[in-house]
């Protein structure tokens, strides 16, 4: 005996992708602007992401910036629609190394929460962005003598408010 309310159940299409993403990204922490080039894995509107981050429009002679990016995205609608919200975690880590008169190095660890949008261009090419904010712990140490009034601190001794505005543009496979 069939229903009249009975209610045909539709499965969500399963999606497995690999892709490559290239992100760039304004930290409000001590940090600026960063560039980060990722390689992800997407199964059923989960992503997890990892990435080499460095600062490739800063100019500071006798400096290196490199890092890298961890990040999960949570698609609740999955990638079915042209216009897609993600929910997102950010974890970097950066180095900063400096060798002049005095020669340094910093470490910061920042973790931020956030939501963003991405737009499908083509079956395949995406523009997203996200924004979110959480909180950056920093270290400082010296190579050799410090500068007068300056003192070392480590990773964990701190916290700061931070803040990222992301934008990436992607391609899965």
């Amino acid at each position: 005996m069939s229903s009249a309310f009975s209610q045909e159940v539709v499965e969500p299409v399963k999606e497995k992708h690999f892709g490559i993403s290239l992100n760039g990204a304004y930290r409000i922490e001590n940090v600026g602007l960063i560039a980060a080039v990722s390689c992800f894995y997407h199964k059923n509107g989960q992503e997890i992401g990892l990435g080499v981050v460095t600062q490739p429009f800063y100019n500071a002679k006798n400096r290196t910036y490199i890092g890298a990016q961890l990040n999960y995205k949570f698609f609740p609608n999955q990638l079915e629609n042209k216009f897609n919200l993600y929910f997102t975690s950010y974890l970097n880590y950066l180095a900063r190394l400096l060798n002049g008169n005095y020669s340094y190095n910093t470490h910061s660890l920042s973790l931020t929460f956030g939501f963003g949008f991405q737009v499908k261009i083509s079956k395949n090419f995406y523009l997203g962005t996200d924004i979110g904010v959480g909180f950056t712990t920093s270290s400082l140490s010296f190579n050799g003598n410090p500068p007068p009034y300056a003192y070392a601190y480590g990773l964990f001794t701190d916290y700061d408010f931070d803040a990222i505005l992301n934008f990436n543009i992607g391609y899965r496979f």
